[in-house]
Parts: structure tokens; C-alpha cells; sequence
């Protein structure tokens, strides 16, 4: 499986990808469950509930692939921070997990900005630390804001910030 982009701002879509492969040489029956959730705020939303696949047999080598993409819409209802994905395929009397699960994640990011006096503040709004991309007269730097945290520069030369997929703040 795999999750693009990884840091998303409200609005934006996620990404799932997941892969099944079929290693026997006849059809297979798979039935694929997945979900998201925010174990810190509680938050659990079903992507595919029972989903029924039929997995191509593996022929001259080469396994029987089947490949879905589902697309998760975040909006200002779901809970900021981190979103585990789990995905669990069933087929003949058998259950298995992602083989990818420990990097099945998204972020859920929201970082504002406000002016006071001569100073800039960009402020987190997560419970998760989220990465932003300040932009400044002759060059750039990346920055770490903390879970609910805030940082606070020099308004002087500053032009932009940049975080989560493409999010811009003036």
C-alpha cells in the first residue's frame, strides 16, 4: 500500500493505493477491508467495507496483480493530526494485514499565520508537529512548528510560508 501525499491541509484529497498479488495458478476470491483513524481524537472512517475482488491466476512467472486507488476527501470536519490506514485482505480461510502497515499514514495539517507588531507568527494548529517551508528575501528554510506549538520571526524580508501539500501563507 502506499498514501500520497503524506501532509494535507484541509480540502485536499488523500491517496490509497493498494496492491494485491496473486501467487497461484487459479482466479482468487479476496474480499479487501479499509479504514482510517485518528486514535487520538477518535476519529475512524470506513474507505471499503468488504470490497470483492477477483485476483488474476499467475501466468509465465509473473503474479496476478490487481491494483485500486481510492481517493479519502479531508475537510474541516475530520480531526487534525496523524491518520492510520489499515487494510486487511481476506481470501480462502485466511486474513492478512498490509505488508506496508508501520508506513500506512497521513497527516492532517492546519498551520495559520497572523502579523503582530514587527514579527510574523505561524502557529500549529495540530496535536502533531508539521514541518513548514519559510520563504524570505535572498533564501529559504524548513522548520518544525511542535503539536499546538507556535514559532515567531522577524516580518522583515519575509514573502511566504509553505506547508502541508502546497499550502500557502501570507
Amino acid at each position: 500500500m502506499s498514501i500520497f501525499p503524506r501532509h494535507v491541509s484541509a480540502g485536499d484529497n488523500v491517496i490509497i493505493h493498494v496492491k494485491m498479488m496473486n501467487l497461484s495458478s487459479v482466479c482468487l476470491p479476496v474480499s479487501l477491508d479499509t479504514y482510517i483513524q485518528n486514535k487520538d481524537r477518535g476519529s475512524k472512517k470506513w474507505i471499503v467495507r468488504e470490497g470483492f475482488f477477483l485476483l488474476p491466476p499467475a501466468e509465465d512467472g509473473k503474479e496476478g496483480v490487481v491494483e485500486r486507488y481510492f481517493s479519502v476527501a479531508t475537510d474541516g470536519k475530520m480531526p487534525l493530526g496523524r491518520y492510520d490506514c489499515f487494510t486487511s485482505i481476506k481470501y480462502l480461510d485466511r486474513k492478512s494485514m498490509s505488508l506496508t502497515k508501520k508506513d500506512d499514514h497521513f497527516f492532517l495539517e492546519e498551520i495559520t499565520i497572523s502579523v503582530e507588531g514587527s514579527s510574523i507568527i505561524l502557529k500549529n494548529s495540530s496535536p502533531v508537529a508539521a514541518g513548514v517551508k519559510i520563504y524570505r528575501i535572498g533564501g529559504s528554510a524548513t522548520k518544525k512548528i511542535r503539536g499546538l506549538g507556535k514559532i515567531k520571526f522577524p516580518r522583515v524580508g519575509f514573502l511566504y510560508a509553505v506547508y502541508a501539500n502546497n499550502s500557502i501563507l501570507t
